[in-house]
């Protein structure tokens, strides 16, 4: 008998809870203060995110680039 197992990933919106429609929603990952963080988020809360901090990272100087751990 063959037998087929099947895994369903399912993202949720860190921020509101509500699931997230495959291909509708990203992680986010950013540093702050010295830490690390990722949030996944659908793609309007996304562009929110990022809309929010373009405004402060239009002003502030680049020190680096953020390179993530691989097995993150």
């Amino acid at each position: 008998m063959a037998r087929r197992v099947v895994t369903t990933v399912v993202m949720t919106d860190d921020l509101t809870g509500n699931e997230i429609p495959e291909g509708q929603g990203e992680s986010v990952r950013f540093a702050w203060e010295g830490n690390e963080y990722v949030i996944d988020l659908a793609k309007d809360n996304a562009e929110k995110m990022k809309q929010t901090f373009a405004v402060y990272i239009e002003k502030a100087m680049k020190v680096g680039r953020y390179n993530p751990s691989p097995n993150a």
